[in-house]
């Protein structure tokens, strides 16, 4: 696989923390970085990914944002998203992948408006 990104996360509980490395491969990365306008609603972003296939993925915005999947009436799925604070996930961390069917478009709410960043890696072979 061409492509090998490294997640890297921490965890701190009183005196207890937890760190943890996790390097994931695919041979296909479908990124996107969108400016997402101030009042937006559904605004329609072109992102496509097989589901089955995901190594990896990150989901950051700038702002507060909702994003859709595949509908905007009646999404696949629906991320809310803190300014700042990432939404991810790799094959074997132990959490639901926010991503359960495969997405055929974003569909992005936004009062302030910001930066929608996506980064996934993807085996285009499964």
């Amino acid at each position: 696989m061409p492509f090998t990104d490294t997640l890297r996360y921490s965890v701190q509980f009183g005196g207890l923390q937890v760190e943890a490395t996790y390097d994931a491969a695919g041979g296909l990365r479908p990124d996107v970085s969108e400016v997402i306008p101030p009042s937006s609603t559904d605004l329609a972003v072109a992102w496509v990914c097989d589901v089955s296939a995901l190594s990896a993925v990150v989901l950051l915005a700038s702002a507060a944002m909702t994003v859709e999947t595949n509908n905007a009436s009646s999404p696949g799925n629906t991320i809310p998203l803190a300014a700042g604070q990432p939404v991810f996930w790799f094959t074997g961390c132990g959490w639901a992948c926010p991503l359960t069917a495969d997405v055929t478009g974003l569909y992005v709410t936004s009062t302030a408006g910001g930066t929608l960043s996506i980064r996934a890696l993807v085996d285009p072979t499964p």
